[in-house]
């Protein structure tokens, strides 16, 4: 497949797909973000407003597109991680095991359902600085934030959704 000389050289190469013309979306919800941030905006569309409209009998997956995420950023420098006796699998592990967030049960009232969480998943990088860690040898403790800077950034967008030249999140039914 021949691609057209317009796109940027530096992108990564595009999938192409057969399309079936029965498959295609009945409904793009869109959202505009009037006094949140994008991210939280996206974030809230995710959990709440995807989840009841995968419920909605008739339909058969829900997309969602444009805003960012937050991914967790941990910058190490090799010679006090080992100074210290710590390897990047430990701080790894400290990490993985501090920050999870899973489903635990459900609460039935009536005709209502809630789906219960056990949280643990860090807001902000303040929360995964303070989580300890012991030396094995020495049974020395010492806080992530001792061992590492912590911070959160955004994800590299990777789709795009707009209404009227303002940038939003949009769930594709």
């Amino acid at each position: 497949c021949a691609l057209p000389i317009w796109l940027p050289s530096d992108m990564k190469k595009p999938v192409v797909l057969a399309v079936d013309p029965n498959g295609q979306p009945l409904m793009t919800v869109g959202i505009i973000p009037q006094s949140m941030s994008l991210s939280n905006l996206k974030k809230i569309a995710e959990r709440e407003v995807k989840t009841e409209l995968q419920q909605v009998e008739g339909v058969a997956s829900t997309i969602l597109a444009g805003g960012r995420d937050k991914e967790v950023v941990v910058m190490v420098e090799a010679s006090i991680l080992s100074g210290r006796g710590f390897s990047l699998e430990d701080l790894a592990n400290a990490i993985g095991g501090n920050n999870l967030n899973y489903p635990t049960g459900t609460i039935r009232e009536g005709s209502k359902e809630l789906m219960v969480k056990a949280r643990g998943r860090a807001e902000n990088p303040e929360e995964l600085e303070s989580i300890p860690l012991k030396n094995r040898d020495t049974g020395q403790v010492f806080l992530l934030s001792d061992l590492a800077d912590v911070d959160f950034k955004l994800k590299e967008q990777q789709s795009y959704f707009g209404i009227g030249g303002t940038e939003g999140i949009g769930l594709i039914l």
